[in-house]
C-alpha cells in the first residue's frame, strides 16, 4: 500500500474532506492532536476498526479512545453521562482529558475490548477538530505507531512505524503537549484516575469538589494487573519505550552509578538539572556533552520535548538511555508514570 503525506491546517478543506472521505470509505487515516498523533477509524464500524489493530499490532485486550467534536455526540455515544462529565467537559474540552463512561450500544465491542465503558475525548488540535466535523464520524484512535512503541509526535515518527500500511497520514506539525491524554473513569460511584497527563488530580479535583481516587505511582503494578478487561489505555506495565534499552533512575541511584560508568559502553544521560554535583563525583570533570543532554526544568516543555528526543536517540545505534527521574511532584506525576512503564530493570 502506498502512504500519501499531506501536509494540512485547519483550513486545508480538500485535503481534510479527501481525509474523511476514506474514513467514511473504512479506511485508516492518521491525524494530529495536541497530545500526539492518533491512528484514526470509524468508530461505528467493527471492520474498520479491526483495521487499527491489524496495522498496529496490537493487542485486541487494549481498548481505544474515542474522539469527538462537540459534548452532544459525546452524550449520543454513552448510557451514562452525568454530572461530573458535564463539569469537566465544560472545564477541560476541547482538551487532553478522556472520560470513561458507560458505552452506547452504537459502539462496537472491539473498540472497548469487550468492556462495557468507553473512553471518549475532544482534542483540541484545529485540524483533528475540522477532521471530526468534516467526516461526521467518531473517531477510534489510539496513537499512531507500531504497539508498544514510542508515541508518535512529528510527522516522520508516524511515517517511520506505519508507512505502506495505511493510505494517509496529514502532517500538521509537531504536537504542542507532547503527552498522552489524562484518562478519568466515571463511570462507577467515585472518579478515578486512571492515567495521568497535563490535567492534573488536583485540577479535577477542584472542579468536581469531591473527594476520588487520584492516580498514584505506587498503584501503578496494581492497576496494570487487576483486571483481564482494561477500560483504558496506558495500562500496561511495559508500555511507551524506546528500542534503545532505558533506565530510569531517582537521583541518588543515578549518581552512583555514573560513578562506574568506563566507558565501554555507548551511553547518553538525560537530566532536567544541571549536573555539577555528579561531575563533582566526575573529580570536577564536566561531563561530555556527547553523554550528557539537559531537558528542560518546566514540565510543559519536558512533556513536549520528551519522545521527540527518544525518537532521535533511537537513530544513534546508543547501548543505553539513562534519565534521571524528576521529582514526584504533581506536576510532574505523568512524565514519571511513562518514564517508570518505559523503563527496564537495572
Amino acid at each position: 500500500m502506498k502512504t500519501e503525506i499531506l501536509e494540512v491546517n485547519e483550513h486545508s478543506e480538500s485535503e481534510l474532506r479527501r481525509a474523511a472521505e476514506l474514513l467514511q470509505q473504512g479506511e485508516l487515516v492518521a491525524f494530529p492532536t495536541e497530545t500526539v498523533y492518533g491512528l484514526g477509524a470509524n468508530a461505528y464500524s467493527e471492520e474498520a476498526v479491526a483495521k487499527i489493530f491489524q496495522a498496529k499490532g496490537r493487542p485486541s485486550n487494549n481498548p481505544l479512545i474515542v474522539h469527538i467534536s462537540s459534548i452532544e455526540k459525546a452524550r449520543s455515544l454513552t448510557t451514562g453521562w452525568n454530572e461530573r462529565a458535564s463539569r469537566l467537559a465544560e472545564a477541560f474540552w476541547p482538551g487532553p482529558l478522556t472520560m470513561i463512561l458507560p458505552k452506547h450500544p452504537a459502539i462496537p465491542d472491539i473498540v472497548t475490548a469487550g468492556g462495557m465503558t468507553v473512553g471518549l475525548r475532544m482534542p483540541q488540535h484545529p485540524v483533528a477538530l475540522k477532521l471530526l466535523k468534516i467526516s461526521g464520524l467518531p473517531l477510534a484512535a489510539p496513537s499512531a505507531n507500531l504497539s508498544n512503541q514510542l508515541s508518535p509526535t512529528q510527522v516522520e515518527h508516524v511515517s517511520r512505524g506505519l508507512a505502506g500500511k495505511i493510505p494517509l497520514i496529514l502532517d500538521g506539525g509537531a504536537c504542542q503537549k507532547g503527552i498522552e491524554s489524562t484518562v478519568v473513569d466515571l463511570s462507577s460511584a467515585t472518579w478515578r484516575v486512571l492515567r495521568p497527563g497535563s490535567i492534573t488530580n488536583a485540577m479535577i479535583k477542584e472542579v468536581l469538589q469531591e473527594d476520588g481516587q487520584p492516580f498514584q505511582e505506587k498503584n501503578q503494578e496494581q492497576t496494570s494487573h487487576q483486571s483481564t478487561i482494561m477500560i483504558s489505555p496506558g495500562q500496561l506495565p511495559q508500555h511507551y519505550a524506546p528500542r534503545t534499552p532505558l533506565f530510569a533512575l531517582e537521583e541518588e541511584h543515578a549518581k552512583h552509578l555514573l560513578h562506574e560508568l568506563d566507558g565501554s559502553q555507548k551511553v547518553i544521560w538525560l537530566t532536567h538539572q544541571p549536573i555539577e554535583s555528579i561531575s563533582d563525583l566526575k573529580k570536577g570533570q564536566a561531563l561530555s556533552p556527547k553523554i550528557h543532554h539537559l531537558l528542560p526544568a518546566d514540565p510543559a516543555a519536558y512533556a513536549r520535548r520528551l519522545y521527540a528526543l527518544f525518537h532521535e536517540l533511537d537513530q544513534k545505534s546508543l547501548d543505553r538511555i539513562y534519565i534521571t527521574l524528576p521529582p514526584s511532584d504533581s506536576e510532574w506525576l505523568a512524565i514519571r508514570d511513562r518514564l517508570l512503564r518505559a523503563s527496564k530493570k537495572l
